[in-house]
């Protein structure tokens, strides 16, 4: 199963850092303690093997703790666009059947908002409580969630069960969830790891929001080489200077993103004048490259192996 990387990594070197937040970090032992925990809770919160669990979080530890959660649970992880439209997010999660929501406190007003919109979720994990006059939801804040011993549920393995239901954008109508197995992404993450020979001296970016799928190579490809995985702001993609700098100081060996992004960085990232002798590795997939900002990016920083996936 595709969580089994992750205590595989926990196993093998579980002080070594697995995902970086700004100024906070994990370590893989941690990671795979704290989502053991979560794990334990949405099973005692009544969530089951195959289940819809949403994943409504900024980019953060949160959120990859929950990821993991979600799967050591057995159930199916559907992370949502904690910037998208109220409407979109119901529509999303009632299609889905979306029963658990993980969540923080941030998102209190979306997730009620939900509720509103008449999405019929059964409980909320990450939120301090439900007001008076809420209806029969289970609420379980964040502060509760590490009361639960480190012992994920046991649950049958089954390669072909759902692992993701990601959504796309629905720009031709409404969004349409494309599922993802165990199976599906382990194959990708083998094949993309071992072609990137990701070593668990490397840090592997992690640019695209987790409801691109995109982001599956980023945590379990690092997960499979025991290897850091470090999360990019959404802000900085508007700021290429800001993100030219954020490689270089955070060591980043192994770049993965939309080409609009790296073409951003060869117009506006000064390149020239940011070094970036880390980095061994840049991948992009999901648009056109244009040849010529291609040629420039590869004039500019000349030692990675450049990949398209």
């Amino acid at each position: 199963m595709i969580h089994d990387l992750l205590f595989a990594a926990a196993q093998r070197g579980g002080a070594r850092i697995a995902v970086v937040d700004g100024d906070r970090e994990l370590s893989y032992a941690e990671l795979d303690a704290r989502s053991s925990s979560l794990a334990a809770a949405m099973a005692d919160r009544g969530v089951e093997p195959g289940d819809r669990v949403g994943l409504l979080l900024e980019k953060s530890l949160e959120a990859v703790i929950a990821i993991y959660a979600t799967l050591k649970a057995g159930a199916v992880c559907v992370p949502l666009d904690d910037q998208a439209p109220l409407r979109r997010l119901a529509y999303i999660a009632t299609d889905a059947g979306i029963r658990c929501l993980v969540s923080s406190e941030a998102k209190a007003d979306v997730c009620r908002g939900m509720l509103v919109e008449g999405v019929p979720l059964q409980t909320l994990i990450g939120l301090a409580g439900k007001p008076n006059g809420e209806r029969s939801q289970e609420w379980l804040p964040w502060s509760s969630v590490d009361r639960f011993p480190p012992t994920p549920p046991p649950v049958a393995a089954d390669p072909d069960a759902l692992a993701y239901i990601l959504y796309t954008s629905g720009s031709t109508g409404e969004p349409k969830g494309v599922t993802l197995s165990h199976a599906n992404c382990l194959a990708f993450v083998a094949w993309a790891a071992g072609e990137v020979e990701v070593m668990q001296n490397d840090r592997l970016s992690s640019h695209a929001p987790f409801h691109f799928d995109l982001s599956t190579f980023d945590l379990f490809a690092a997960a499979s080489g025991a290897a850091a995985v470090v999360l990019v702001p959404r802000e900085l993609s508007i700021f290429p200077v800001m993100l030219a700098r954020f490689i270089a100081e955070k060591s980043i060996t192994v770049w993965y993103s939309v080409p609009s992004a790296l073409t951003a960085l060869v117009l506006r990232g000064e390149l020239d004048r940011t070094p970036l002798p880390m980095l061994r590795v840049v991948i992009f997939a999901g648009e056109v490259f244009p040849l010529k900002y291609l040629a420039r990016l590869m004039g500019l920083v000349p030692k990675p192996r450049y990949l398209n996936f």
